[in-house]
This record gives structure tokens, C-alpha cells and sequence, in this order.
């Protein structure tokens, strides 16, 4: 059994590394939700006929801009940060004796890649990596672990984010300076829910990386003395 050990190869640094960008991701999404909610204050202040300076409008445009630009950076960095530690720790089940999982390390990554799949099959990857990782998982019967709901909130989080990030890109492609002031609030509603889901989605990340990291560990240590 010491090759099982000797194979198992620790995702520490690589969870260091996605816990930092996530917790970037939080501390941007704050001041972004802020912005936004801002700029939903502006435009119905506008709408309800009450004189706003274009100063300030263009002011907090900037703000939420350079935010932006920021948030994205960050989350570029996050999205390699964590599928490197996501392909690291389905590489480390065969080392903790599970031989059949359904993905293999590469999969693991490239599905996060694919149209549509991308919705729902790098959850299935994570929640076989939570089951497999069970120090009480048997080699033979660990997908019948159970699954707790931290995993299903981290994903339904992120799934939420995305869909309205997408929802506010389109509406902000629609809008010009002949737009209602009612489809602006529109907008910068959808980027403030954005940025909320977006904070609760990292902060659940960061959990999710934890725990996954901490049963690794556990395993790793009670399968090298079988």
C-alpha cells in the first residue's frame, strides 16, 4: 500500500492559491454591488425627474469600469487557480483506491470548456470528487457517500452568477443615451444581483476547496495504513 501513498500528491498549494483569488473575488464583488445599486439610484432619480449632473454619472461609471476590469482579471486568475487544484485532486483518486471514477484529470478540466455540459457536468466531476474523497468511502461502494448541501449551494450560486452576468451584458448592449431611464435601473440592477451571487458563490468556493482539501488529507492518511 505505499505506493498509494507515495503517489498521492497534496493540492495544498494549489488551494492556497484558489482560496486567495476567491477571496479577491470578495472583496471586489462588495464595492461592485455598491456601485451598481449606486447607479441604480441615479438613474431613478433621473426617471422621477430630478436633475443628476453627467459628472457624476460618468464618476460612477468609471468606478464600476475600473471595478470591472479589476473583477475580471481576478476572476480569470480564480478560474486557473481552481481547475488546476480541480485537476490535481482528480488525479489523487486512484492514489485514495478508487479506480473507477467516471472522468478522467484532463475531463475533469475540459468539460468547464463545453457548451451546455458545462451547465451540469463539472458538478457531477466535484461530486464524485467529495464522494471518492470520503475517508469512510469504501473502494468498491463510495458513490453511495452522501453529498452535503454546501456542494449543491456552491454550484447553484455559480450556475445563478453567470446566468445574470450574462443577462446584464445583454442589457447593457442595449442601452444608448436615448434608452428609458427605467431599462438603465433595469441594468444596474442585474450587475448588483450579479455581484451578490458572485460574492456568495466565492465565499462557498472557498468552503467547497477546504473541505474537499481536508478529506483528501484524511483519506490519504487512513488508506496508507490498510
Amino acid at each position: 500500500m505505499a505506493d498509494h501513498a507515495i503517489l498521492f500528491r497534496v493540492a495544498e498549494r494549489r488551494a492556497r492559491g484558489a482560496t486567495l483569488f476567491f477571496q479577491g473575488s470578495i472583496i471586489t464583488s462588495a464595492p461592485l454591488t455598491a456601485a451598481a445599486l449606486w447607479d441604480f439610484h441615479l438613474w431613478g432619480r433621473i426617471g422621477t425627474g430630478i436633475d443628476v449632473s453627467p459628472g457624476e454619472l460618468q464618476l460612477n461609471r468609471r468606478i464600476a469600469l475600473a471595478l470591472d476590469c479589476l473583477d475580471l482579471a481576478i476572476f480569470v486568475g480564480a478560474a486557473i487557480a481552481f481547475l488546476t487544484w480541480f485537476h490535481r485532486v482528480a488525479a489523487n483518486l486512484p492514489a485514495l483506491g478508487i479506480a473507477d471514477a467516471r472522468w478522467s484529470p484532463v475531463w475533469a478540466v475540459a468539460w468547464w470548456f463545453v457548451p451546455l455540459m458545462f451547465f451540469f457536468r463539472p458538478y457531477q466531476v466535484a461530486m464524485d470528487i467529495w464522494q471518492a474523497s470520503d475517508p469512510a468511502a469504501t473502494t468498491e461502494y463510495w458513490r453511495t457517500r452522501p453529498v452535503q448541501p454546501l456542494l449543491n449551494r456552491w454550484w447553484g450560486f455559480f450556475v445563478a452568477s453567470m446566468v445574470v452576468e450574462w443577462m446584464a451584458f445583454c442589457a447593457w448592449t442595449r442601452i444608448d443615451d436615448g434608452t428609458p431611464a427605467l431599462l438603465h435601473q433595469g441594468a444596474s440592477l442585474l450587475d448588483g444581483i450579479a455581484a451578490v451571487l458572485r460574492l456568495a458563490g466565492a465565499w462557498l468556493a472557498i468552503r467547497v476547496v477546504e473541505e474537499i482539501q481536508h478529506r483528501q488529507i484524511q483519506r490519504a492518511r487512513l488508506f496508507a495504513f490498510r
